[in-house]
Formats: structure tokens, C-alpha cells, sequence
């Protein structure tokens, strides 16, 4: 039942709190009083389409409120329970805004809703009939309604409807997970061709390092070898070299050693030393004779530090990489099949069930046509198109299903 409606900034409507009682509720007032207008708020809650030429002038925003009592255990908790909000313990409370920049929103019990749940909530909520209400009864839906009430088979359809629900969550349920191995299907594929670039590329433990120490010798070549050639000429080769000055220290403490036989014990001190400089200049001079710029390999380290470089950047940025020698990926695989399948065989048993279920409906929809009650409506209603005008007016109880 409608308890409350409150509108705010709606056509000619400041703001209005209209709350209504049990049993009939009657609206009176003059032309252009706004009687109409508190109609077109029910159906802006019902889902009728919005439009910001309903908001009052002068204002950005309008509002609709409708507060309804409704059964915690009837079609209004199914369709809310159906669409994930909460039923409101016996109370629904819908809110429409109008934004006059387009921006309408929804709200079914505070929570953010579409205008497709406030349609098929408005089927159990209202009922709003008018001078072409009639032509409802042309929907094969509304007649095979009115049929099912009239035979007593509402339980029976309830419980088609909800097989067909389970039945659609059980197909979106398979269709979610054969996307799901679709997906991953896809990201295996990605990943053994990463791992065979990887092969491809064969990278070993620390070769990216010294290549590019390598590229950088090659690469200031001519530098170090001008440098490593500095460095021997003051250890060896110059007139004032190390190695001299070491040689003429020599000679000078074993001249005096004829005047002094202590000076001769530095002497091997200083042989030592000249040993551990001629070694050094030795190894100075194999790195000089290596750093000798090559354009050709300096181009095939940059090929190779490159390969290396991407093969680094596939590890980092794939979460679970095909290892090898494991065969994680292909039981997952194995087991979303089994899952698929499971979801298929549930889905040809919901189809046997509902099958059934909806011959039996089908079966009491023709029993119900049959029974001397159709024919006691068909003469009632007949009559009822005489007292109308239309003296030649037959109704005729019969089914056909729609499809």
C-alpha cells in the first residue's frame, strides 16, 4: 500500500507531503491545482521515463518519494531480493531524482538502483488504471495471468518463474566460467610463447653484467688505453719512472754498503718491490692490449644486452609464468572443464524439471478452460457487455499459449 508521497520542485509543486490511509483515499481540486501532477510523481517511481521539463522553474533539481507497506514474504521482497537490496523489514522506500543536466538517479531503501527494477517493482506495487487501461488485456502476458488467477495456479507459475531464475543463473554461472578458461586459455597461450622467447634468447646468470661492462670498455676504448699508457710510462718507461727511481735507490744503498754494510738490508725491500711493479706493468699492459675498440662486437653486445633486456621485463611483468616440468596450468584447465561440465548437466536437469513442472501448468491452464466455471464467466462477463451497449459482445475463456 502507497503510505506516503513527497515531492519536491516538480512542475508547479514547491514541496507537498501527501500521506495516504487504509481503504479509498480521494483528491479534489480546482483545474490546474496539481492533481495531475501528483499522478505523473507515481509514475516517475513506477519507472515512467524522466524529463527535465518537469522540474519546477528556476530550480536544478527535483525529487519524488514514495514510501510503500508491503508483505516481507511477497513479489515485491522476491523482486528485491532478486536484484541484491534489502527488503526493508515489510517497509519500500523509492526515490527518483531529476537532474536538469541530465544526471538522474535511483534509489530503491537508500540504495543506488536502475529504472528497469523500479518497473518491475511498479507491477506489484500500483495499479493505475485509465480510459485505455483496457488495452492491457491484448498482453498475452496479462491474459495468461488472469487465466493462472482465475484457475488457482498461481503457486504452480511462481514456481515456473523460479525455476526459469535458477535456470538463468546457472547459464551465467557456465557462460562466467567458460570465459573464465577462454581467458585462461588465452593468458597460457601468452605465456609459452613468452617462454619460448625466453629459450630462444637462452640467458645465463650474469651475462647481462658483464656484457655491459664489456660494451662500456669498447666504448671508451681509446680512453683507457690513452690512461693505462700514462700509467707505465710513470711505473716503467719515463726517465723518472717508478721502476728507475727504484733501480737508482738500489744502486745508491749498495755503494754505501762498502761504508756501511747495514745500508745493504732495505735492498730487498726494494727488489721485492721492483718485482710487484714489473708484475703490475705487465698486467697494465694485457689491458691495454685488450681495450681495443671493435665496432662489430660492440653491435652484437647491444643485440644481445637488448634480448636480455626484454626477457628480464617478460619475467617481471607476467604474474604466473608456464613453468617447466609442472603441470599446474593444465589441471586448472582440466578442472574449470569439469566445472563447465557440471554447470551443463545442472542446467539439462533444471530444463528436465522445468519441463515438467510447466507441462503441469499447461496442463491445468487447459483443464481450467474446460470447467463449467470458464463457461459461467464467459456467460457472466457477456452479459456485462450487453448492460455496456455491445448487445452482440461474447467473452470466451480458451488458451492457447503465446509462443
Amino acid at each position: 500500500m502507497l503510505r506516503e508521497l513527497r515531492i519536491r520542485n516538480l512542475a508547479v509543486i514547491e514541496e507537498i507531503t501527501v500521506p495516504f490511509a487504509s481503504g479509498l483515499n480521494v483528491l479534489t481540486g480546482e483545474t490546474g491545482a496539481g492533481k495531475s501532477i501528483l499522478v505523473d510523481a507515481i509514475l516517475l517511481v513506477l519507472g515512467a521515463r524522466a524529463h527535465p521539463d518537469l522540474i519546477r522553474s528556476g530550480e536544478d533539481l527535483a525529487t519524488v518519494q514514495a514510501v510503500f507497506d508491503v508483505d516481507g514474504g511477497g513479489p515485491v521482497a522476491a523482486v528485491l531480493d532478486e536484484a541484491g537490496h534489502p527488503s526493508g523489514e515489510g517497509e519500500l522506500i523509492v526515490k527518483r531524482e531529476i537532474s536538469r543536466a541530465g544526471r538522474h538517479r535511483v534509489y530503491v531503501n537508500d540504495a543506488p538502483a536502475t529504472v528497469g527494477l523500479l518497473e518491475r517493482l511498479g507491477e506489484h506495487l500500483v495499479e493505475l488504471h485509465g480510459q485505455h487501461e483496457h488495452q492491457r488485456l491484448l498482453e498475452p502476458q496479462r491474459q495468461l495471468s488472469l487465466l493462472d488467477r482465475f484457475g488457482e495456479s498461481e503457486a504452480q507459475r511462481a514456481r515456473v518463474a523460479h525455476l526459469v531464475g535458477a535456470w538463468r543463473d546457472a547459464r551465467d554461472r557456465q557462460e562466467h566460467l567458460e570465459e573464465e578458461m577462454r581467458e585462461q586459455a588465452r593468458q597460457e597461450d601468452l605465456y609459452r610463447f613468452q617462454l619460448s622467447e625466453i629459450d630462444a634468447v637462452d640467458p645465463r646468470d650474469g651475462e647481462e653484467d658483464a656484457l655491459r661492462a664489456e660494451r662500456n670498455r669498447l666504448q671508451h676504448a681509446e680512453r683507457i688505453v690513452a690512461g693505462l699508457g700514462e700509467a707505465i710510462a710513470a711505473l716503467y718507461e719515463d726517465d723518472r719512472s717508478v721502476a728507475s727511481g727504484l733501480g737508482r735507490a738500489g744502486a745508491i744503498l749498495r755503494g754505501l754498503a762498502k761504508l756501511d754494510p747495514d745500508t745493504l738490508g732495505p735492498t730487498e725491500a726494494l727488489d721485492s718491490a721492483q718485482a710487484h711493479l714489473e708484475d703490475a706493468v705487465d698486467r697494465l699492459r694485457t689491458l691495454r692490449d685488450r681495450a681495443v675498440f671493435d665496432p662489430d662486437r660492440l653491435e652484437q653486445i647491444d643485440a644481445r644486452v637488448e634480448a636480455l633486456s626484454q626477457c628480464r621485463k617478460i619475467r617481471l611483468r607476467t604474474p604466473a609464468p608456464v613453468d617447466r616440468g609442472t603441470d599446474d596450468e593444465a589441471d586448472t584447465v582440466r578442472q574449470g572443464g569439469m566445472n563447465v561440465l557440471r554447470h551443463r548437466d545442472v542446467r539439462r536437469g533444471q530444463v528436465g524439471v522445468g519441463s515438467a513442472v510447466l507441462g503441469m501448468l499447461q496442463l491445468q491452464r487447459d483443464v481450467v478452460v474446460e470447467k463449467p466455471d470458464a463457461r459461467d464467466a464467459e456467460a457472466h462477463h457477456g452479459a456485462q457487455l450487453g448492460h455496456q451497449g455491445v448487445p452482440v459482445g461474447r467473452v470466451r475463456v480458451a488458451h492457447r499459449e503465446p509462443w
